[in-house]
């Protein structure tokens, strides 16, 4: 009977470290990623192909939906990523970001654009945000380049407030 219990103790102890050590990656991993490695990045470009359609607060996330177009390229692969521009030190926070089907703006532009997967949904925490004011920019990574695309969305965040300039 001892040598049972003292097998489960074992056991329970080798699980407590095992997910200590995921938790701990996990931690590591999300603060590696951040923030943006401006050497990696080939232009900063203002662009007039990116629409942010809204910016709202639900909860403890922020979610950040819109559309970016690129009349040269016209292929149907996702590589797009949101991310914050913290305007008062100029730190580029990544927002982890999926694809949002967007068949209106293939319509909009003609159904031969291809531009359906021109759609995205950035969501991110409010516990990864100080009380700034955030410029909106989309990161895009082609064959190519990297690319940071600057818009004119503006957001100011403040204790748990959220206002769109």
């Amino acid at each position: 009977m001892i040598k049972n219990t003292q097998k489960q103790i074992i056991s329970y102890y080798i699980l407590f470290i095992i997910c200590i050590c995921y938790i701990l990656m996990l931690f590591y991993n999300n603060r590696q990623n951040k923030f943006v490695n401006f050497e990696t990045i080939d232009q900063i470009i203002d662009d007039d192909n990116v629409h942010i359609d809204e910016i709202i607060l639900n909860k403890e996330i922020v979610e950040i939906r819109g559309w970016k177009i690129d009349t040269e390229d016209k292929s149907n692969i996702f590589n797009m990523e949101v991310v914050l521009e913290e305007l008062e030190n100029q730190e580029y926070i990544k927002v982890p970001t999926v694809m949002e089907k967007r068949e209106d703006i293939s319509y909009y532009f003609g159904n031969d654009t291809h531009y359906e997967n021109s759609g995205f949904v950035g969501r991110i925490l409010i516990s990864n945000l100080n009380n700034s004011k955030y410029r909106v920019c989309i990161l895009k990574r082609n064959e190519q380049d990297i690319c940071l695309y600057l818009t004119n969305t503006i957001f100011l965040y403040n204790e748990g407030n959220l206002v769109v300039q």
